[in-house]
């Protein structure tokens, strides 16, 4: 092992420590940690990506062997990692002015004591799940958030809510757990909690085009009594691009900044009835996405990139005309920025020593990397482990009750290249698909008028309670520095002054923009940008003698006809089988290009199978731009490791006909599954037609050497047991010929087989 992979593997990389020690030494804490093995995956898409309910995405479990779920792993089954793990930093100033910073060390976050709070699964057609539907009846629309609570007070649990995307794991934790405060972690630092609590979101998507996108929005509340001050917040990625069982595939990444820009033309804004004030109206769209760059010369190898999209801003202050009553003092109540423009990207190298070029790892240094202080990496191009934070901020105050918001989106491609696309996508789904939801309200195109967004008018702005001030809402100096002038027109003849005061929201050019609200849109719907397809149906396969049964129910078709996914272009077409069994893989099941659609009814006893079940449509106008074409859209592929099925032979009435199969056994038997973590024991022989009782066989070379022994209760009609080829002693069982020696309370019989390494 090199130098640089020791000192990442045993001391540099103090955050994977921490979670060892936390983890594997700590007492077992009361609450539920979706952190073990088989635990929640976000994988609509065509990437798999680790959700945990202790602020951390991806699997940092996998070190230790506690989990051997995929991290994000791009494609589906590939084995390709794009992640170590992600965290959630979250720093303010204590009453007493301390700098302190919850989520630094793995496991500061934790959910509640309640044994249920776990993550959920929503996906879509979900009921209690349509946008601006009033779907239970009280008079309110997406009221609910969904966290299994009564969020409205009606006794009702996540029944009225939005669901905009394919998929959504949601989960709730908070900074202040008995068990994270005394714990003792790595460095000797405690940890202090600054009383905050966390909702998060993760979505996905199944259409082509997005499902390479996963976004990411953490919802952080402070629940303590007192008031948190110069708030900020980041996400720490530890970025890989490596096979998931490279040992040092962590080792050779680079940091890859990739800018990315749009510029949309939109109609030109017009006001006055007579056409006197004109603008050219475009939409601007740029930042910068961070990704872990792999070799120059692997072209096909998966790239990852991490997406700062958004977060909280105040429109206080957007307020700073000071001639008007209160403005100054409005603006200094200002508890967020003006715009969601303070992200900043900082990297690091794991395999480096804080200060050095790693990460901190003591509350004071996060703080100072979440202010862009701390040292970073000098040569992001360098070949090393690479991580990075995005931090945004900072928020001046955060008071009892109130929240700030955060988002991020994972978007994975098959080259570099098509970052851009894809982050332009991620900023697209974050914005969402705005709506004309009221009545337009004009006076003959005049400057001044408009109530639902025309003319300028983006924003229908009600201040907090306890701030009242004065205001011109129309702002009359874009007609000066914006708009073309013309002859005919020396500008607006006159100023308007407002009072603005909490429970009279007053419609506003917040931004002194002509372009921006001036098509009269007053809603959006964040994270919706097309019609989501029916999730595949509930399935189930079950083994007998030489076949297998699948079922499945038609809730696509219910959901689709509901008006819950979908739209008046989409028909139902029907479902799609697939089967899988070439075990070939690098994770615990290949990716969808090796399931065959299932069409042969031939199953053979012993043999490894496992099922998935889709519905497809067809769809028609308006997605048809030519005459006779019809697209076809497939829900997401979603194979279980735990739904394999092994049809086995039947039980006899009486023993005496047993035989083994493979025989002889071969290295490259068909039915064996190459080993991979998380489901290491898999080559096996097997004893058939076991009679239907209690049995026990017992394995022994031809010198008599006691090698194995198989116990089996055939009572209730399984006459198939295996042997996975590993003596009593641990190791594998060498080439040779055997014996097997099976006794019953009825029959005793002997055999032979042959094992061929």
């Amino acid at each position: 092992m090199s130098r640089s992979a020791r000192v990442r593997s045993l001391a540099a990389h103090a955050l994977l420590g921490a979670l060892v020690a936390a983890t594997a030494l700590a007492p077992p804490a009361r609450a539920v940690m979706d952190i073990e093995d088989r635990g929640p995956v976000l994988h609509a898409g065509r990437f798999s990506l680790r959700v945990s309910n202790v602020g951390v995405l991806g699997n940092p479990w996998f070190a230790i062997g506690r989990s051997f779920d995929p991290s994000w792993e791009y494609p589906s089954g590939s084995g390709h990692e794009l992640l170590g793990h992600a965290e959630l930093w979250v720093g303010g100033l204590t009453e007493s002015g301390e700098r302190r910073v919850s989520g630094g060390p793995i496991l500061e976050w934790r959910p509640t004591l309640a044994p249920d709070d776990r993550v959920r699964r929503t996906v879509a057609g979900a009921s209690g799940g349509r946008w601006n539907v009033d779907d239970d009846g009280d008079g309110r629309v997406d009221e609910e958030t969904v966290n299994g609570r009564d969020d409205d007070g009606d006794g009702l649990v996540d029944e009225d809510f939005d669901m905009p995307a394919q998929e959504m794991l949601t989960a709730e934790y908070t900074d202040d757990t008995r068990e994270a405060i005394e714990y003792g972690y790595d460095g000797g630092e405690q940890h202090v909690p600054l009383g905050l609590s966390v909702h998060q979101e993760a979505f996905t998507w199944s259409r082509p085009g997005l499902d390479g996108i996963a976004c990411v929005r953490f919802v952080i509340t402070n629940h303590s009594t007192h008031t948190v001050r110069d708030l900020r917040l980041g996400l720490y990625a530890d970025l890989d691009s490596r096979g998931r069982n490279e040992g040092s595939g962590h080792l050779d990444d680079a940091i890859a900044r990739v800018e990315y820009e749009r510029v949309v033309p939109k109609p030109e804004s017009v006001i006055n009835a007579a056409g006197l004030w004109r603008k050219p109206c475009f939409e601007r769209t740029r930042g910068v996405a961070v990704a872990a760059s792999p070799l120059p010369g692997q072209e096909g190898v998966p790239i990852g990139a991490i997406v700062p999209l958004s977060h909280t801003t105040d429109p206080l202050a957007t307020f700073t005309n000071d001639v008007f009553p209160g403005v100054r003092e409005a603006r200094a109540a200002a508890r967020a920025p003006a715009s969601d423009t303070t992200f900043h990207v900082y990297a690091f190298s794991p395999g480096l020593p804080p200060g050095q070029g790693g990460p901190p790892t003591l509350d004071r240094d996060r703080w100072s990397a979440l202010e862009g202080l701390w040292p970073g990496l000098r040569d992001e191009t360098h070949r090393q482990d690479v991580s990075t934070l995005i931090a945004c901020g900072p928020f001046a105050r955060l008071a009892p009750g109130q929240s700030v918001e955060f988002s991020v989106a994972f978007v994975a491609a098959s080259t570099r290249d098509s970052l851009t696309a894809l982050a332009l996508t991620a900023r697209d789904l974050q914005r969402g698909t705005r709506f004309n939801l009221r009545p337009d309200t004009t006076i003959g195109r005049a400057w001044f008028a408009g109530s639902t967004g025309v003319n300028g008018h983006e924003a229908y702005y009600e201040p907090p309670e306890g701030v009242v001030f004065s205001y011109d809402p129309h702002c009359p100096q874009k007609i000066y520095s914006d708009y073309t002038p013309d002859p005919r027109s020396q500008g607006p003849p006159v100023s308007f002054e407002v009072e603005y005061r909490h429970g009279k929201p007053v419609w506003t050019d917040l931004d002194c923009d002509g372009c921006t609200g001036d098509d009269g849109v007053d809603g959006t719907r964040p994270w919706y940008l097309i019609s989501l397809l029916p999730p595949p149906p509930a399935q189930r396969a079950t083994a007998g003698d030489a076949r297998v049964r699948i079922e499945w129910d038609d809730s696509p078709e219910a959901v689709l006809a509901s008006g819950r996914v979908g739209d008046s272009g989409l028909r139902f077409a029907g479902y799609k089988l697939y089967r899988l069994s070439d075990w070939r893989r690098d994770g615990l099941l290949p990716p969808p290009e090796r399931w065959q659609p299932f069409v042969d009814s031939t199953v053979h006893d012993g043999f490894d199978y496992s099922y998935v079940v889709t519905s497809f449509l067809r769809a028609h106008a308006p997605y048809d731009t030519l005459p006779g074409y019809v697209a076809e859209l497939e829900s997401s592929f979603e194979p279980d490791f735990d739904r394999r099925v092994v049809p086995h032979v039947a039980a006899g009435a009486r023993g005496g006909d047993v035989w083994v199969a493979p025989n002889p056994y071969r290295a490259s038997a068909p039915w064996d599954r190459p080993a991979v973590p998380g489901d290491v024991f898999t080559k096996h022989v097997d004893f058939l037609r076991l009679p239907r009782e209690r049995c026990t066989i017992r394995v022994y070379t031809l010198a008599g050497d006691f090698v194995a022994e198989v116990p089996h209760d055939g009572g209730s009609g399984d006459g198939q047991a295996s042997w996975n080829l590993v003596t009593r002693n641990g190791q594998d069982a060498a080439s040779g010929v055997y014996l097997f020696v099976m006794d019953s309370a009825s029959r005793h019989q002997v055999g032979r087989f042959v094992i061929l390494r």
